[in-house]
């Protein structure tokens, strides 16, 4: 968050282009330490009865919840709102948008500040979820998964040129939507856990 609190503003394209690959490589970090986690968060949530309704309710008036899952070559989002709107879109195949997520990631990482690949990228991610945010959405909780795991959502082109996707929204990235929740306000379970 706080790397993510000094990006430099878009007319200095030589700081941009440094703090764009300072996010992008933090991102990979984060990631490939997500991974080395993973088997331990999802241990403890088979401990709680996280509902729906409790996520929701931790989330303000003016932020979303997405929620991707890929699912038989086909990567899928839930948008979900606080007071009750909800959608489920079908992205589209899989392959794209890791052809394009990977291509992405490379040109940031050699310094590119504007990924030629970043337009298609948001036309094939951001776009699609973006009209069921609502025009009041501040911020955006993304769950990802798969190749999106890997994704800085944040450098994604924003709508007006030489701008950024985190111009436009704060974005905050969960492994999984219960994490919202905290182990102390969930019930726990009767149900054992599986290991």
């Amino acid at each position: 968050a706080r790397l993510a609190n000094e990006q430099p503003p878009a007319t200095k394209s030589e700081a941009r282009a440094a703090w764009q690959r300072r996010y992008a490589s933090a991102t990979a970090e984060r990631e490939r330490l997500t991974l080395t986690f993973a088997q331990l968060g999802g241990a403890a949530a088979m401990q709680l009865d996280v509902r729906l309704e409790d996520v929701l309710a931790r989330l303000g008036p003016d932020a979303a919840l997405v929620d991707f899952l890929q699912v038989e070559g086909r990567l899928v989002a839930w948008v979900l709102r606080r007071e009750g709107t909800r959608a489920f879109l079908v992205l589209g195949p899989v392959d794209p948008i890791e052809a394009a997520t990977r291509t992405f990631l490379e040109q940031l990482t050699a310094g590119d500040p504007a990924p030629a690949i970043g337009p298609e990228l948001r036309r094939l991610v951001w776009e699609p979820l973006a009209k069921h945010l609502g025009p009041d959405a501040k911020e955006v909780v993304l769950v990802p998964d798969g190749v999106l795991a890997t994704l800085p959502f944040a450098a994604l082109p924003g709508r007006a040129q030489g701008t950024h996707l985190l111009d436009e929204v704060r974005l905050v990235h969960v492994r999984h939507a219960y994490e919202l929740v905290a182990p102390d306000e969930a019930p726990a379970t009767s149900r054992g856990a599986l290991v």
